[in-house]
């Protein structure tokens, strides 16, 4: 019986640090972070994987997977190299293409209205970001 409260707990502890690592709130991101977006979301060299940005909006930090079979893991490291790099707090502001940032707009938004396809082009992406409350 221990094991499987043992278990249950280490699964719910997972599952809360996880999702506290998806920033929350209003932030405006900065002209270098849109830029940094637009790249990631058509990269050429691989697939999306995680983009965080500052608490600010002002500096981003984003990863790929060149492989079939990456699935982002909820790991705390790119968090810290983030803030290692920039001196603030870093949070998820996408996994894949999916925006998981939580503010009024997104999450009244429905899925396509807050994710982006790799078809999308600069206007596509700054349009849906400006519907979404992140840029003026």
């Amino acid at each position: 019986m221990k094991k499987y409260l043992a278990i249950f707990l280490g699964v719910f502890l997972y599952n809360s640090s996880s999702e506290a690592q998806y920033g929350a709130g209003e932030v405006k991101l900065s002209e270098n972070v849109i830029k940094d977006i637009e790249y990631y979301i058509d990269h050429p060299k691989g697939k999306p994987y995680v983009f965080l940005i500052t608490e600010d909006g002002m500096n981003a930090t984003f990863w790929y997977c060149a492989h079939s079979r990456c699935v982002p893991t909820g790991s705390m490291d790119e968090r810290k190299i983030c803030e290692r790099k920039y001196g603030k707090k870093c949070f998820v502001f996408m996994i894949r293409r999916s925006i998981k940032w939580k503010n009024e707009a997104t999450i009244a938004a429905r899925g396509r209205e807050k994710s982006f396809s790799s078809s999308d082009n600069n206007i596509e992406v700054r349009r849906k970001l400006k519907n979404l409350g992140f840029i003026d």
